[in-house]
């Protein structure tokens, strides 16, 4: 007998416990199991009648200590997961040795409802309950062997029993029914409306469920008059009896809901009634287009289908009778538990082990729920994070709007929402203040200001008073408003708002500042730069994260500056690059002291070598590894100088160093230097007799190195008498080097990115010297113990710098450069400048670019003679993209991004992009946007919003469709100098195709690309246009292939996907070919995928199958997989590659 525990957080009558009762009741059909549910909060009378009644013992409220007795007994843990306080307290609680299965009942999409990785690593095995939450990039991003190992999907099962002698009833009206959750968490906000607007005569919608939307609705019907079409049943148990009158089943949640599978759908699909939802959540994976429902993708399409089937009986029944035969086969409580069986077989064969959180909480009280609750909804909402941490008042106050602005899911009572949070943790102090800010937006004043007070109380920022203040001025309540007012002033007496607002009662401001030579400018988009005095220098310094304007320097110059470093066993390579590294520190002017601590192989020779001091004695932990904390506290006392830099043993520095980080010491007290790296391939020493030896180096970064990820940080400057101790870190294993700059940012110490300032030269080698190579230095023992030391901080990188060091350019240099390929359309190019020139954001130049045998353009663009510059170039016709490598060579701006004819930006486009490189200092290197496609009336007919296909943005080669499909440089905006470098486009490949070339070359080249989650252009498509059409472009891919696998920036590790690239990029030149109604070239196309598939044949030929679908999935249709095999061009390329299969297989 196997015994299994289920674990869920309350015994209810939802669909998480019907789906658990479902599965559990069956499982006796397969083997003997013993199944216990414990409800960690108190079990609903309901749900424990519906647990006995199949054979199972619904066990709740029980002590910590009965549950871990519990624990011990059972042989398996089945803990069924939502994101809610009760669970993650039970998951970081401290528990027995288990084999732990976590069962997703969530999409895990969509924030609070969200699946980490953590939670993935925390469980023996992870299992999703759709298709839809399975192929989410949490899951899709694992190692193959983890995912294929570890993970899997299982239905959620609902119990048909429910529908026992389901017989269809008659009624007088035409039936839309709705059963579920009543609350906008999941349903469409719009639900009244785009239903009462349906043109059916005697229509009735039937709405079944408990949620907090009904007076919302109750008041919609009666403001619409269509009260009588309209009931409202509320909760029902006997669900046979409302689906026995329905004609169709209308499901319409929301874009941002957390369904996984849902068990409604699958009943009502058992029962044969047609359902009509929207493509979002789990549900979109449980209905199949036009075979078992229909799914829309507006409220007019939802709509058009309730009216469609209303006059099309006969599909109605088609519909309905495959959603009763696919609902049979698919789904049901047999079904599931069938396959949950043998899942319980395979975690019987391992044993119990013990689990450990992956991360603990903060020491302090207040911030802890707070924390767990960030912590809980992965990167999703990084709001949160920095209206805890940030130090910026402009950023607080922009992130806290943001969070007033949460979706209903995201500050749900009872989905893990903020309000579900701070109920639960009623003394943190964020939680309260997040709280408060919602009910502010709702309007909810009086309530708003009980948590802004008890915020304050627990211990919060100070602007939680202003927020107090404006609720108190909403409600009248004066003397509250003056009182909070004062208090805000107290702590920021230069906050002119809550000044204007102490004016505006008949109250003077008498609180004066102390800071003689500061001065508070809050409008964000104010850029802050401050000139040095120091000669010779065209640096500048821009206070990204910081409030304080800084008067011109008056610091005096730091006189020299102390470098020291620990270097690895000058062995081989590792000899090689630490050899060139610390000669390059010698070469600096002023010439700096030099301190190389350890005594490694080797590091006495080198040291004689150079003349540089030498401490060979440092401190080391049990491992043999050296302490940090006692390096950094030696150098403290040993430097001759006041100004301090650690670097890493592989790190190169040039000319650049010494005077940018002096110039910043003549501008700024305390700081912390930092900045990201240029990873380069050197293999040898390097002769520094040569007096072009920095010329060299430079063009061979400019050709072949990468510039790192913001986390790539190797060197930190800063005064002496800062970090003159650290946390017992060891050397070369991860987390210190954020934790300098996590400490910066708590001590208040401005943090300088000088990434585009300094070349920092990186010289890439391997981990050979650690036991278990690159793992052990990120992930090993050490590694985890370098961040328990460090107090598990943020991992804080240059991105979170509040200081960017740039170079200076003049007053009358615009920030942007936007490039227009004219392609003699002078009409469209018009269109396409004055959407320029109604930007709100105005530091721009407007470069067009024409060329072709005939200028066509010229007359019509003369209006704008004095706001563009104008460049024709005569030749055959016009060559997109050539004008573009124009452009971008005559691009005077620090970013550049490119508006073609065929489109108009939207106004507040370069605002929005130039905002997102600003507010990560030098660490974003590109910005993505989405886009809209309108027609020629200008009216929007599609909103593309690609970051839900490529929400990483890597731009991985073996994802070349998905490329090419949503990432139009058009959407972009770059760093001039960074598409200077890449060489511009390639003028070789097609247009279509050399955007996606470009994007992959400058994705490996420069990584850091961020997000802008919103259209910032429109694609205007005509009437009759198309866009390009296979043949012809694809076999361009073949030539994208060839130069991305000859790049020098490519890593040896990706040579080993080349095959599986090109096999991936066929397959799916091959489903093009088949959409485009081209069987010739389909099989042409398969033929040369099977010359690169990394599986057996009849794996192939099913991937082929299986790939097909899912790309015809992404457009919109499904494929019947019978009859694609049975496509004569299908079968004898089938035919053809089994018999090279067999011929390669005959040994002679």
């Amino acid at each position: 007998m196997i015994k299994i525990l289920h674990i869920i957080r309350q015994a209810s009558v939802g669909g998480a416990f019907r789906s658990l009762i479902a599965t559990a009741k069956y499982l006796s059909l397969f083997s003997d199991y013993k199944q216990r549910i414990v409800s960690l909060l108190s079990a609903d009378p309901v749900a424990i009648k519906i647990g006995a009644e199949a054979g199972i013992n619904v066990i709740t409220l029980l002590s910590r200590e009965a549950i871990i007795q519990e624990i011990g007994n059972a042989d398996i843990v089945h803990l069924h997961f939502w994101n809610t306080p009760e669970i993650y307290e039970f998951i970081r609680s401290g528990l027995p040795p288990m084999r732990l299965l976590i069962k997703f009942n969530v999409a895990g999409c969509y924030p609070p409802q969200i699946i980490t990785k953590e939670l993935i690593d925390y469980a023996d095995f992870a299992l999703t309950t759709s298709p839809y939450a399975h192929e989410s990039p949490v899951f899709q991003q694992l190692p193959e062997k983890i995912r294929l190992e570890k993970t899997g999907m299982i239905y959620g099962a609902t119990d048909f029993a429910r529908l026992a002698n389901f017989s269809p009833k008659p009624h007088d009206t035409f039936n839309v029914g709705y059963i579920g959750t009543v609350g906008f968490v999941k349903m469409h906000p719009n639900y009244v409306s785009m239903s009462a607007a349906i043109n059916i005569p005697n229509i009735k919608f039937i709405i079944c469920g408990k949620g907090d939307a009904y007076p919302k609705f109750k008041t919609e019907v009666e403001t619409l008059q269509v009260k009588e079409r309209f009931e409202f049943q509320g909760y029902v148990e006997d669900i046979r009896s409302v689906i026995e009158v329905m004609d169709v089943f209308g499901y319409p949640l929301c874009e941002e809901n957390y369904s996984t599978v849902e068990l409604v759908l699958q009943e009502v699909m058992y029962a044969g009634v047609p359902a009509v939802i929207f493509p979002y959540g789990g549900a979109s994976r449980t209905v199949v287009h036009n075979y078992t429902g229909l799914i829309v993708k507006s409220e007019l399409e939802y709509k058009q289908a309730i009216e469609y089937l209303y006059h099309h009986p006969e599909e109605r029944q088609r519909l309905g009778e495959n959603a009763r035969k696919y609902a049979e086969q698919i789904f049901g409580g047999e079904n599931a538990a069938k396959a949950t069986h043998k899942l319980y077989q395979k975690l019987m064969q391992s044993p119990k082990g013990k689990k450990k959180w992956g991360k603990k909480a903060n020491q302090s009280q207040k911030l802890y729920a707070s924390d767990l609750f960030i912590q809980s909804i992965g990167n999703t909402e990084p709001q949160f994070l920095v209206s805890m941490t940030s130090q910026d008042i402009q950023e607080l106050l922009d992130a806290d709007q943001k969070i007033a602005e949460s979706s209903p899911l995201l500050y749900s009572k009872g989905a893990g929402g903020i309000f579900h949070y701070s109920s639960y943790y009623k003394k943190n102090g964020y939680l309260r203040l997040w709280s408060g800010l919602v009910l502010q937006q709702q309007g909810k004043h009086s309530e708003a200001m009980a948590e802004f007070a008890e915020a304050k109380e627990l211990g919060t920022h100070w602007r939680t008073s202003w927020y107090s203040a404006k609720s108190a001025l909403e409600l009248g309540k004066l003397d509250l408003a003056e009182e909070a007012l004062t208090k805000v002033l107290e702590a920021e007496p230069d906050f002119t708002e809550a000044q204007e607002k102490l004016r505006s009662l008949g109250k003077e401001t008498n609180i004066h500042t102390q800071k003689q030579h500061s001065v508070i400018t809050p409008a964000k988009s104010q850029t802050k730069q401050v000139v040095s005095e120091v000669t010779n220098t065209n640096l500048f310094l821009i206070a990204s994260k910081s409030e304080e304007t800084l008067t011109q320097a008056s610091l005096p110059e730091k006189s020299g500056m102390t470098i020291f470093a620990m270097p690895k066993p000058f062995k081989e390579h590792i000899g090689v690059i630490q050899t060139n590294a610390i000669k390059s520190w010698t070469l600096l002017k002023p010439k700096p002291e030099i301190i190389i601590f350890g005594e490694e192989e080797g590091t006495e020779d080198i040291v004689k070598e150079l003349g540089v001091r030498h401490v060979p004695n440092v401190e080391h932990n049990e491992y043999g590894t050296p302490l940090l904390s006692d390096m950094f506290a030696q150098a403290h006392k040993l430097a001759s100088h006041d100004l301090l830099t650690y670097v890493n043993s592989d790190i190169m520095l040039v000319s650049d160093f010494i005077p940018s980080v002096k110039y910043v010491s003549t501008l700024l007290e305390e700081f912390l230097i930092i900045g990201r790296r240029w990873n380069t391939n050197i293999t040898t020493l390097i002769d520094f007799n040569q007096q072009n030896w920095e010329n060299e180096l430079r063009r061979l970064v400019n050709k072949e190195a990468v510039f790192n990820t913001a986390y790539g940080m190797d060197y930190f400057t800063y005064p002496r008498h800062l970090f003159a101790q650290l946390p017992e870190f060891a050397i070369g294993r991860a987390a210190w080097d954020t934790w300098m700059v996590y400490n910066a940012l708590i001590e208040k110490y401005p943090v300088v990115d000088a990434s585009e300032a300094i070349m920092c030269v990186h010289q890439n080698h391997d981990y050979a010297h650690l036991p278990k190579g690159q793992f052990s230095a990120f992930h090993g023992t050490e590694a985890q113990r370098n961040r328990e030391r460090g107090g598990y901080p943020l991992s804080c990188r240059t991105s979170d710098a509040t200081w960017c060091l740039k170079f200076q350019q003049s007053d009358r240099t615009p920030r942007v450069s936007v490039v227009i390929p004219a392609c003699n359309r002078p009409l469209y190019t018009q269109k396409a400048i004055e959407s320029v020139l109604r930007q709100t954001y105005t530091s721009y130049e407007i470069i067009v670019v024409n060329n072709g045998p005939k200028d066509m353009v010229r007359p019509a663009l003369e209006p704008y003679q004095n706001k563009i510059q104008y460049v024709y170039l005569e030749g055959q016709q016009p060559e997109i993209l050539a004008a573009l490598n124009h452009g971008i060579n005559l691009a005077q701006g620090e970013f550049i991004t490119f508006l073609h004819p065929d489109s108009y930006f939207l106004p507040e486009r370069l605002a929005l992009q130039v905002n997102c490189f600003d507010k990560g200092a030098s660490s974003i290197d590109f910005v993505h946007s989405g886009w809209q496609i309108v027609n020629s009336s200008g009216e929007i007919t599609l909103t593309v919003k690609p970051w839900y296909d490529l929400p990483e943005l890597d731009w991985h080669i073996w994802k070349l469709w998905k490329i090419y499909k949503y990432a139009p440089t058009k959407a972009m905006m770059f760093r001039s100098y960074q598409v200077k470098l890449l060489g511009g486009f390639n003028t070789h490949l097609k247009e279509d195709i050399a955007d996606v070339d470009f994007v992959i070359r400058m994705g490996i080249k420069f990584s850091e690309t961020a997000w802008l989650r919103q259209p910032t252009y429109c694609f205007r498509l005509e009437e009759g246009m198309v866009a390009s059409t296979p043949p012809k472009f694809i076999e361009h891919f073949e030539l994208v292939l060839d130069n991305y696998f000859s790049l020098p920036e490519v890593p040896d590790w990706m040579g080993i996907l080349e095959s599986r690239a090109r096999y991936n990029t066929w397959v799916w030149a091959a489903w093009s070919m088949y959409h485009h109604k081209n069987l010739t070239q389909m099989a042409n196309y398969l033929e040369r995928a099977f010359n690169y598939t990394p599986y057996s044949t009849e794996q192939t030929v099913s991937d082929w199958v299986d790939s097909f679908m899912r790309f015809a999935s992404e457009y919109g249709y499904t494929i019947d997989a019978d009859r694609l095999t049975k496509i004569p061009e299908w079968e004898q390329v089938i035919e053809k590659v089994l018999t090279e299969t067999v011929k390669n297989s005959v040994v002679v």
